[in-house]
């Protein structure tokens, strides 16, 4: 489930001629509530299209990815009545570091974190495991290692 909705969704991924993306919400129907997905996240009404860095072909650098041209991807994603590619997603959470890392490892990823207050409740609170002059690692009372998923 998520903030939006009380019913568990699946996310996938709509891919526009030019190679933008938008990340799709299809919510279960839920017999009990009338379908309340956001305006925006659906298929049909999404805006919010953003770039990715696709591969490129070797020969000719232009970017590979699912669209009209190719059957979208060769039948990888179901093509739309927009003319546009629906695909599947699979994700996969990680944690990145087993010990603390250094400045310029954790600058070299692509990813952030709200201060870990944010995320404490009654159930969980996050507290300072770790630091050196340019890094603070933060733990959940729950895991307590700085190798886990929740780890700040």
């Amino acid at each position: 489930a998520f903030f939006w909705t009380n019913s568990s969704c699946t996310i996938t991924a709509k891919v526009r001629a030019d190679g933008m993306i938008a990340i799709i919400h299809n919510p279960e129907i839920n017999p009990f509530w009338a379908d309340e997905t956001v305006p925006f996240v659906d298929n049909v009404q999404t805006i919010t299209f953003i770039s990715v860095p696709w591969e490129q072909d070797n020969m000719t650098f232009k970017e590979i990815y699912p669209n009209m041209n190719n059957t979208c991807g060769n039948g990888a994603c179901s093509v739309q009545t927009d003319e546009s590619c629906l695909c599947s997603v699979t994700l996969n959470e990680t944690h990145v570091f087993d010990s603390l890392p250094s400045r310029e490892d954790v600058l070299s990823l692509k990813i952030g974190a709200f201060d870990p207050g944010t995320f404490s409740d009654s159930n969980i609170t996050y507290s300072l495991i770790e630091s050196s002059d340019e890094v603070e690692a933060y733990v959940s009372s729950d895991s307590g290692i700085i190798g886990a998923q929740s780890t700040i």
